[in-house]
């Protein structure tokens, strides 16, 4: 089975003996398994890492102080290896993840946090965001309110506490496509 990870902005790495720069690319990459393994990060300006659930937000997402990695919903082995090497040379750097603002988001969240021991930050996964674009939002389903309780329950889930109030209290939803940037 191939995996790999897209990756875009503010890196240099090393594969083997080439040299690049995402800045200089000017589109994203795409890394095995095996390239992973290999790669060596170069003295890059990193300071901030964002994850992104959604492949339409990831090519949208466009902050170039970021190095910004596509996640395709909950992380896999090869994503977890390049946050875990990124990290390893820049624990210090803010790192970020940006998911729809529903319980699949949060999920997704924790999971990443749990998994990788990172300490990411919620990325425009809150009520302003919910506010703001209040009219693309959509209304919860039975599940999702049944979900959303059990979260607001869940000392793992406390960061998005306030959200949640506000989801179950406007019965709202929001995918992130529709946060532009």
């Amino acid at each position: 089975l191939f995996r790999s990870a897209l990756i875009k902005n503010n890196l240099i790495v090393k594969i083997n003996d080439s040299i690049i720069n995402l800045n200089d690319l000017k589109f994203e990459l795409s890394l095995s398994d095996d390239m992973i393994k290999s790669l060596v990060i170069l003295d890059s300006n990193v300071k901030k890492i964002i994850t992104v659930e959604n492949l339409t937000t990831f090519y949208s997402l466009n902050d170039k102080e970021a190095v910004i990695i596509y996640l395709a919903g909950f992380h896999n082995h090869t994503k977890q290896s390049l946050l875990l090497k990124i990290y390893e040379q820049y624990p210090n750097a803010k790192y970020y993840h940006f998911s729809d603002i529903d319980c699949g988001g949060f999920l997704i969240f924790n999971n990443l946090v749990e998994k990788t021991k990172i300490p990411f930050i919620p990325y425009r996964m809150n009520k302003t965001e919910l506010i703001k674009y209040k009219e693309n939002a959509k209304k919860l389903t039975e599940n999702d309110k049944k979900r959303l309780l059990k979260m607001f329950e869940d000392s793992r889930f406390e960061i998005f506490k306030d959200t949640i109030t506000y989801m179950l209290e406007n019965n709202v939803k929001l995918e992130q496509e529709i946060l532009d940037e």
